[in-house]
């Protein structure tokens, strides 16, 4: 574990370099923008360096790390030039409320192991199969979605590949918060507050209940919206248009809504057209670097389409059906969706009333009540007069319309647009510079929003203590059992799979081999093949209860059975 973090520490120091280098080469002079740049370099670095080393085998700690030693030395060797960054523009006060809640992050990144249904059932279980084999394979697991574009999970592998255990695969999703407040400060900075109410401003972000909980959720989609963040604040910067094809490649990577965003984006774009844009100190490097993100974003389509013929499987053009018969995703805009949506985010989801605040959002936007007490106020405030916040408030309604217009409008819609309460925010950083009470109100808004996500919403009774009584080596969602057979395998029939991440233990240590069998004596090849003894499967399918009455298997303890 010490050769691991040491390792993790080195190879993390040479991409921070390599982020660092490349955003003295492109540095910029409009405030804020250098830590947005600094920020989407080190998770393009990240990104690459997983993918590359995935594709050739090498997703090992000693190859990344010797890799890593390599890079430091030629960049101790290049030596590099700081960057401008405003740091002594930030007061003690907020300095220190940044502070607390990172330190709240870092505790929830210790302490709680992944439990959220959709993380553990096809975003971590190719984490965990891609560590144990040192590659990336084309096992993809049992649940239909897996095949979806897993650019989140290349950052995710960075936390997880050096320690061979998930105890920090939290700390993927901290960095996309990182880049989404540097982009809330930047467009802040950009719409005329100064250093102070723009760094509150960015604090006021990451304390939206969705955000901060998203951020240690193993889910993707604040990576998403923090990517959309940046994209508006590259925009309204007037950065050169390489950098938008960065945050592009990642944002398509990790997933399609980011392209659904998109039509904000470029109106933005179009609309900012007269003002000078920055001009590009090295051309060359920064198409280059576009075009590699690119390809990396793109890779999981290729793969669809060589492994499946259709770049977006499993969604066709019915949508994605899963095993029920029901649609879980729409093909293509639909106006009744963007009504639906939008009606439901103006007439009851934006109020969080329905269910309490977790990573998943369930019927609820999780924007807190600064976003909707002060922000809606103070947002059209400053719409009054014409100017930026029109502009920027445009592009987030038609990238906002444009996400609703291509999903279903179910109880997770909501989830899609983290981007948004962004521009609330900033908006009430601005009416508080000249309105003392309202800044007495959001200050106790985001105490109440700090507290109240002290705690996700969605651990039943109990399971903080029974997390906090684990040690770290065995720190385990506690709806699977630890069970202890002969052997380093586990077996998972199909309809087993929902919670298949928490079959390979935190540590990974145990193997998980999929049932696919149509027979009994499929499974038995198979099991015998593997050295399978163990099985998981719950709720029992019919194959199961046949492998029962044959006396294949025998029921051991909740979802497990032993091969007799």
């Amino acid at each position: 574990m010490i050769v691991g973090l040491v390792l993790l520490a080195v190879s993390t120091l040479a991409s921070l370099g390599g982020a660092w280098t490349l955003t003295s080469t492109f540095r910029s002079d409009r405030p804020g923008i250098n830590a947005v740049l600094f920020l989407l370099f080190h998770l393009a670095i990240v990104s690459t360096t997983v993918l590359v080393a995935g594709v050739a085998g090498f997703l090992h700690p000693l190859p990344l790390g010797i890799a890593g030693v390599v890079a430091l030395g030629l960049l101790r060797w290049k030596g590099v030039p700081i960057p401008r960054f405003e740091w002594a523009a930030l007061d003690r006060g907020l300095l220190a409320a940044g502070a607390l809640v990172a330190v709240k992050l870092l505790v929830h990144v210790w302490m709680l192991a992944p439990n959220i249904p959709d993380a553990i059932t096809y975003h971590l279980p190719k984490v965990a199969e891609w560590t144990r084999a040192g590659r990336i394979t084309t096992e993809l697991g049992l649940d239909p979605r897996t095949p979806f574009p897993a650019g989140f999970e290349l950052v995710e592998l960075w936390w997880v590949v050096f320690l061979h255990h998930d105890v920090i695969v939290e700390l993927a999703g901290v960095e996309f918060l990182l880049l989404a407040a540097a982009a809330t400060y930047a467009l802040a900075r950009r719409l005329g507050l100064a250093a102070r109410p723009a760094g509150y401003a960015a604090l006021l972000y990451a304390v939206v209940p969705g955000v901060s909980l998203q951020a240690v959720s193993c889910l993707n989609d604040l990576p998403v919206a923090a990517l959309v963040l940046a994209s508006f604040a590259l925009v309204a910067a007037r950065m050169p248009l390489p950098f938008l094809f960065v945050a592009a490649g990642l944002g398509c990577g990790i997933k399609p809504t980011f392209a659904f965003a998109l039509p904000g984006i470029v109106l933005m774009e179009v609309l900012s057209r007269k003002e000078a844009r920055s001009v590009c100190t090295s051309p060359r490097t920064a198409w280059a670097l576009a075009a590699v993100v690119l390809l990396v974003g793109s890779f999981w389509y290729g793969r669809n389409t060589v492994l499946f013929g259709n770049p977006i499987y499993p969604v066709g053009s019915e949508g994605y059906v899963n095993r029920k018969g029901l649609v879980g995703q729409q093909t293509g805009p639909r106006l009744s969706s963007l009504a639906a949506n939008f009606s439901a985010l103006v007439s009851d989801r934006v109020l969080d009333r329905t269910s309490p605040y977790s990573g998943v959002m369930v019927n609820i936007a999780a924007w807190g009540g600064v976003a909707f007490a002060c922000g809606a106020a103070a947002l059209l405030l400053q719409l009054r007069e014409p100017g930026p916040y029109r502009r920027l408030a445009l592009g987030f309604l038609v990238s906002m319309a444009s996400i609703f217009l291509f999903v279903l409008p179910d109880a997770w819609s909501m989830r899609f647009v983290l981007y948004f309460p962004a521009l609330l925010v900033i908006a009430t950083a601005a009416v508080c510079v000249e309105n003392r009470c309202v800044a007495w109100v959001a200050a106790l808004g985001a105490v109440l929003q700090f507290v109240c996500t002290l705690v996700p919403g969605d651990l039943y009774p109990g399971q903080l203590r029974d997390l906090w009584q684990q040690g770290w080596r065995t720190r385990a969602n506690a709806l699977m059992p630890w069970i202890e057979a002969p052997g380093d395998a586990v077996g998972v029939f199909q309809n087993g799979g929902a919670m298949e991440y928490l079959l390979f233990r935190p540590d990974y240590s145990r193997r998980v081999v999929r049932l696919r069998g149509k027979s009994v004596e499929e499974v038995a090849e198979t099991l015998d093949r593997e050295k399978v003894r163990l099985v998981w499967c719950f709720p029992p399918t019919p194959l199961l209860q046949d492998c029962l009455r044959r006396g294949l298997l025998r029921h051991l303890n909740d979802g497990f059975f032993l091969r007799r």
